[in-house]
């Protein structure tokens, strides 16, 4: 099943293509200072990761690329201290969740500021 702490490649959105179908297709929400789309499927296997995320930092925002990894880190300690909030929850033991999340805010973040996004947007998708 899923390790508690870890955010291994299993549980990213990789592909261009199923990025672009949850953006377009998905469900979207706002919790600032982000974005969200996500899809929900049933699912059957029970070795697949249930919760799947893909991060974006818009350059036009942030020009320097230092601005957007660190934005981009912060985010992804966020929700793998966090994802277990999803995993708790028995209604989603049967569910596939695919999620992006685009930072929309103007500033370099505080951490706090984004662990408080994180936790709302994992608690919405529940």
């Amino acid at each position: 099943m899923v390790k508690a702490n870890k955010l291994p490649n299993t549980e990213r959105v990789k592909s261009p293509q199923r990025v672009s179908e949850i953006y377009y297709k998905g469900v979207a929400g706002f919790v600032y200072p982000f974005k969200y789309h996500f899809i929900s499927q049933l699912t059957e296997k029970a070795d697949q990761s249930l919760l799947k995320i893909c991060i974006a930092v818009s350059k036009k925002k942030f020009k320097h690329a230092v601005d957007r990894n660190r934005v981009k880190r912060l985010t992804k300690e966020a929700y793998r201290l966090n994802k277990m909030g999803f995993y708790d929850n028995p209604a989603n033991l049967n569910k596939q969740v695919e999620l992006y999340l685009v930072y929309i805010g103007k500033d370099l973040p505080e951490y706090e500021v984004v662990e408080k996004g994180i936790k709302s947007i994992i608690q919405k998708i529940s």
